[in-house]
């Protein structure tokens, strides 16, 4: 994934590229640069290399393809977390709360609680 980091919107974007990579099981050469390399280091989704630089991208691409298996793990333990399933269990919770705030009322869906099940894509998508 390649970013510069010469422009805002750039340093504050998490591609959909890396969420697909982490939806693959694969981890992912990233520029360091903002949010991607930040989500990249907290969760040892890859490795960064500075933009623009092409030793530091031959240096970034040698080391993942060195440890490709560490890397592997580590994408597939953050899988969880960086997916949509747990996203849209995030969002749904703050939705309630937001509504019951509204109406004065306790939230019953709770950050913490199960997802709910929205069935399949193909589902959502009829």
């Amino acid at each position: 994934m390649t970013h510069s980091d010469a422009w805002e919107n750039h340093r504050l974007a998490l591609p959909n590229k890396l969420f697909h990579a982490v939806r693959a099981g694969v981890p992912v050469v990233a520029t360091d640069v903002g949010e991607l390399a930040k989500a990249v280091r907290e969760h040892g989704l890859g490795t960064l290399y500075r933009p623009g630089d092409t030793r530091s991208l031959a240096r970034a691409v040698e080391e993942a393809v060195a440890d490709y298996a560490g890397l592997r793990r580590a994408v597939l333990a953050a899988s969880g977390t960086l997916s949509w399933e747990a996203d849209a269990h995030r969002l749904l919770a703050v939705y309630d709360r937001l509504a019951a705030r509204r109406h004065g009322q306790d939230a019953t869906r709770r950050a913490d609680a199960a997802p709910v099940d929205h069935g399949t894509d193909e589902d959502r998508q009829r």
